[in-house]
């Protein structure tokens, strides 16, 4: 019985494509898997701005918050409403006049920018850097930390 070379065994130039094929596969499926699940947490957020937008109306329809900024937190969560964001963060809702309220919450610039573009908060040509008035909110993106979406009671 003759034997072949391709009888005994895959050679080294083989097994080096599979790995790369398989590494190329993890790191892709891997990259997805994480831009999935930012895009998931984004919705979340918008979702919850909404959210927190109609309870503040609901509560208030007819009333006006008083001249003092007062924390809406403790109302919020009275109504159970969540005030912790898809990345683990406290949102605090806070009144800055009669009728005007903000909802501050901790996001790096692209998600801010997701939401304010995203969102149904209704905000006409949102910008980076700078304030904006649009149909809803006002907001300012900035490079990290707390981020402001202002709203009027409706």
């Amino acid at each position: 019985m003759k034997i072949y070379k391709s009888d005994l065994g895959r050679s080294m130039m083989e097994v080096l494509l599979y790995l790369s094929l398989i590494i190329v596969m993890t790191v892709a499926s891997t990259k997805m898997y994480t831009d999935y699940n930012e895009k998931i947490k984004r919705t979340r957020a918008s979702d919850q701005l909404e959210t927190i937008s109609s309870k503040v109306s609901q509560i208030y329809y007819g009333r006006t918050f008083g001249n003092q900024p007062v924390s809406l937190n403790n109302k919020l969560t009275e109504n159970d409403v969540v005030l912790i964001d898809p990345w683990g963060k406290k949102v605090d809702v806070v009144s800055d006049t009669e009728t005007m309220y903000h909802i501050s919450m901790e996001l790096n610039k692209s998600n801010c920018v997701y939401l304010v573009m995203n969102s149904d908060s209704k905000v006409r040509e949102p910008v980076i850097n700078n304030m904006q008035e649009g149909n809803g909110p006002l907001t300012d993106c900035k490079d990290s930390n707390t981020v402001f979406f202002y709203y009027n009671v409706r």
